[in-house]
């Protein structure tokens, strides 16, 4: 996270602001970075409008938190396109005034995080990546328990997490196509697995009525960081 992503674009002004916001998701708390940068008209296409600066689409290598990615369309609504790794404006949105409103929100998104309490496990991703390999085959198990606030990862690790009280959920990480593309584009897709399955962890959670803790993840160095709200006392 400390190497902050680079942006360029034919606008002073779209670019100052542009390398504004991301510089504030580079040091806020629990984001990816990342950056490949993608230049938008106001109509949604590569080509400027004449006298209009360019917009500048946030392209992330890693996915964007879930929790980000709420609460940055909870405040700003229909005026910004969003997904697993790209933040981008809305057709006819202004370059400097969303941008502006977007550092905004961001700055929220990190003063409320860091007066909150989340509990946070950090697992190496080469040690999380061989053992979602090494799960892929049967030859053991990955659980994160957000009880017990560990990954576990051996054959016994279901077993570890047994306890009523124990909220765990099973790490898969890879699909059966994951293993056709070169290596650097099957790391990506193993992120992007472990959005899902922690996407649907919350939904099924949330479908039984039951707390989701707002379960998430982000990259942080060379470490996947899982985080999520304290449970109650048992």
């Amino acid at each position: 996270m400390r190497d902050g992503p680079s942006v360029r674009g034919s606008s002073k002004t779209s670019r100052a602001n542009s390398a504004s916001a991301l510089r504030l998701l580079v040091s806020a708390r629990g984001l990816a970075t990342g950056h490949t940068p993608e230049t938008r008209s106001p109509s949604g296409h590569n080509i400027s409008a004449a006298g209009m600066p360019p917009f500048q689409n946030l392209k992330f290598e890693n996915c964007l938190p879930v929790n980000l990615r709420s609460f940055l369309k909870g405040e700003l609504g229909q005026r910004l396109y969003i997904d697993d790794s790209t933040i981008a404006p809305a057709s006819g949105e202004l370059p400097e005034a969303f941008m502006r409103d977007l550092a905004r929100a961001i700055r929220r998104f990190s003063f409320t995080r860091a007066h909150e309490s989340w509990v946070e496990v950090s697992v190496g991703r080469r040690a999380l990546e061989d053992g979602l390999t090494r799960s892929r085959i049967g030859a053991t198990r990955v659980v994160l328990c957000l009880r017990c606030a560990r990954v576990s990862v051996g054959a016994d690790a279901p077993a570890e997490h047994s306890d009523p009280s124990c909220v765990a959920l099973a790490l898969h990480g890879f699909s059966s196509c994951d293993y056709e593309g070169e290596p650097a584009s099957m790391a990506a897709q193993v992120r992007r697995n472990l959005y899902r399955e922690i996407i649907n962890f919350r939904r099924a959670r949330q479908s039984q009525q039951l707390e989701h803790y707002e379960l998430d993840y982000y990259l942080r160095d060379a470490e996947y960081v899982f985080t999520w709200r304290p449970l109650p006392s048992k």
